[in-house]
């Protein structure tokens, strides 16, 4: 399924990681500003009394680095940091261990309280439901983290 979202679509997207971490196998988060609102919603999708949490692949400018780093403090392990010079793509992605269960938002929100839930911001999202929508998504996740 694709489908037209608001920026308050990414809040739900890691809402559902946390609620139902079982199901997937990889968080995907493009943003070149993220704030500190942006980093709680993060850090709440890896809060789960449910056991298994997604690996968490976070892909920045350099200059979001070293916050997030800092944020980050004795958890880093939990993340793969992937630095990109010229980002300005905004994407948030879960990797189901099904395709059906994967999901993309493609979306001119930053990972920001202004992005999330102030702006006015649009995106598409992506559900894996055929293999066509999953290859998508799939495709989607290897382009921002390998370039």
């Amino acid at each position: 399924m694709i489908d037209v979202v608001e920026g308050d679509a990414i809040r739900r997207l890691l809402e559902k990681a946390a609620r139902t971490p079982e199901l997937y196998r990889r968080l995907i988060i493009v943003s070149p500003f993220i704030d500190e609102y942006g980093w709680e919603l993060v850090t709440r999708s890896l809060r789960t009394r449910r056991g298994r949490v997604p690996r968490v692949t976070l892909v920045l400018r350099p200059d979001a680095v070293e916050k997030v780093s800092r944020w980050a403090g004795s958890r880093q392990d939990q993340f793969d940091i992937v630095v990109r010079q010229r980002l300005h793509a905004k994407v948030y992605a879960l990797l189901g261990f099904r395709s059906a269960a994967h999901e993309a938002i493609i979306t001119s929100s930053n990972l920001t309280a202004a992005g999330i839930e102030q702006n006015l911001e649009l995106g598409l999202t992506i559900r894996g439901a055929t293999d066509r929508l999953a290859s998508m998504v799939e495709r989607v996740g290897h382009f921002v983290t390998k370039g």
